[in-house]
């Protein structure tokens, strides 16, 4: 699947509104105006700021082409089944590893 800086962008913005938000429920040490959650809302700014910056350029991107593109597009390679094993394997993988951890160890 293909997709575009746009909807990339706006994942890393809910990632970094995520961070942010999170760290700000860390609590500071008694005395000190900084604390715990200085570094993780500094990253979760700068996750909101460059996801930004991909949303903008992707929309100038959009305004300056004379044909419309979709948001998101599937990979023609998986629509055959020979394309479409190994996308399925890494599923199946990663669901084994998640199940099979505390029984493997």
């Amino acid at each position: 699947m293909r997709v575009t800086d746009a909807l990339s962008g706006a994942v890393i913005i809910a990632i970094g509104l995520f961070v942010f938000l999170t760290a700000s429920g860390f609590p500071n040490p008694g005395g000190m105006p900084y604390g715990a959650s200085l570094l993780p809302r500094i990253l979760g700014a700068g996750l909101v700021m460059g996801g930004s910056l991909l949303v903008l350029a992707d929309v100038v991107k959009r305004k300056a082409a004379t044909t419309p593109t979709a948001i998101a597009t599937l990979d023609p390679e998986l629509q055959s089944p020979r394309g479409l094993l190994p996308a399925g394997m890494v599923l199946v993988l990663i669901l084994g590893q998640i199940f099979l951890a505390n029984a493997l160890g």
